[in-house]
């Protein structure tokens, strides 16, 4: 078995694919719907399409270990490329997304941000878009993300403390440490245990 890079991968597919899609893009309404899972199933005479479907998500799968190892260029150039090819990949997109913010390229993060689906779009995801744009100094629109978050996951901490430093950011230090009270217990700490964050209990009055 021959194991290409994403790189190799992304040479192949601008030399091969974007023709032969369009075909199949406008002639694959040779769908079976006895198939019911959604897989191409075209008439005997014609090969079969899976076999690029699966080459899709090898890419896509290729990209982010290639993320996780370190080479970040070549994850995001073949997602790039994978959403070119398929835009309403989410998987995908995500992934574009994460990768785009362990690299601190907030506005690539930001500019995604209108296809995402928030409903549909996992926690961690809405996270990073909430660090994105606090680092791009839009404090409210960081807290929307963070809130977002948290009404999806309402016990989730990583949004909880990223809700209360952009509090902090914005000079509520009242709101901040509310958000943090929230969570304390669950944390088995007082709040107080957060003032190492520049997070500090408001003055009595």
């Amino acid at each position: 078995m021959v194991v290409v890079s994403p790189a190799q991968w992304i040479t192949f597919l601008k030399a091969i694919i974007f023709l032969p899609l369009a075909c199949c893009i406008f002639f694959a309404p040779c769908v079976s719907a006895e198939s019911g899972d959604g897989a191409a199933v075209l008439p005997p005479d014609q090969p079969q399409q899976t076999i690029f479907v699966e080459s899709i998500e090898q890419l896509r799968q290729r990209a982010v270990q290639s993320g996780r190892a370190g080479d970040y260029q070549a994850a995001i150039d073949s997602l790039e490329l994978l959403l070119e090819i398929d835009p309403d990949n989410a998987g995908a997109l995500h992934d574009l997304v994460i990768i785009l913010g362990w690299t601190e390229r907030d506005a690539g993060v930001l500019a995604l941000a209108e296809r995402l689906h928030p409903d549909n779009t996992p926690v961690y995801v809405l996270e990073t878009l909430a660090k994105a744009a606090r680092n791009n100094g839009d404090f409210e629109q960081s807290a929307r993300w963070y809130e977002r978050a948290l009404s999806h996951s309402p016990a989730r901490l990583e949004s909880h403390l990223g809700l209360a430093m952009v509090y902090a950011d914005m000079g509520q230090q009242e709101q901040a440490w509310r958000t943090l009270r929230s969570v304390a217990l669950d944390m088995q700490q007082t709040p107080t245990g957060f003032a190492g964050q520049g997070l500090h209990p408001p003055q009595q009055r």
